[in-house]
């Protein structure tokens, strides 16, 4: 759904590195702990807090595996949406 109405998947800027740097600052403010929300099922959650930035790393590339198979390898279509048109600059 999110793929077909243009919306991004994934980004370029969603590496392993930043990955990393954002969840270590992210452990400082929380007491050490992730918190980390995650559905399960849809519509509650859940939070992890034993989640390793290997395991975090690992998952990504499994992510950015899985986007392949989308439209557009699971970039968006534009930045900007419009309702009437679908994107901004169409």
């Amino acid at each position: 759904l999110m793929s077909d109405l243009g919306l991004a998947l994934d980004s370029e800027h969603l590496t392993a590195e930043l990955l990393s740097r954002a969840t270590t600052a992210i452990l400082k403010t929380r007491d050490g702990l992730l918190r980390a929300a995650v559905p399960a099922p849809i519509g509650t959650c859940i939070f992890l807090n034993d989640v390793t930035i290997e395991e975090l790393a690992e998952t990504l590339v499994l992510h950015k595996k899985l986007c392949l198979g989308y439209a557009r390898s699971g970039d968006g279509v534009d930045i900007f949406t419009s309702p009437t048109t679908g994107t901004i600059r169409e």
